[in-house]
């Protein structure tokens, strides 16, 4: 595994990775990995793609801690889509779907 550049978000007490992490693997082969709180969630993600700060989160595809408890409970998959125009919160069904593109932003506390 190459080395994680990580980003201090110093507001957030926070760093998070500059990269998505993990691609190419399903939720639950990532989980496997690290724990779900060490995975950047929806609101996080979209406080700072919003502050237009981070270059690095212009454009990502990634997996996202389940908001809702219910889908979660059910192993549905959450995921978050931005794009230079438009963004979007998912919710899969198919948990063992995985793509080259789709990873997970890790963070950690300062």
């Amino acid at each position: 595994m190459k080395p994680i550049n990580w980003i201090k978000i110093p507001e957030n007490g926070i760093e998070i990775t500059s990269t998505q992490q993990f691609n190419g693997k399903t939720y639950a082969e990532i989980l496997k990995e690290v724990k779900e709180e060490e995975i950047a969630d929806y609101p996080l993600l979209q406080e700072l793609r919003n502050s237009g700060k981070y270059e690095f989160l212009k454009e990502f595809w990634v997996f996202v801690p389940n908001p809702d408890r219910i889908s979660k409970n059910n192993g549905f998959l959450a995921r978050f889509d931005a794009f230079s125009g438009w963004a979007v919160l998912i919710c899969y069904r198919d948990p063992t779907n995985s793509n080259p593109s789709l990873g997970v932003f890790l963070v950690r506390k300062l």
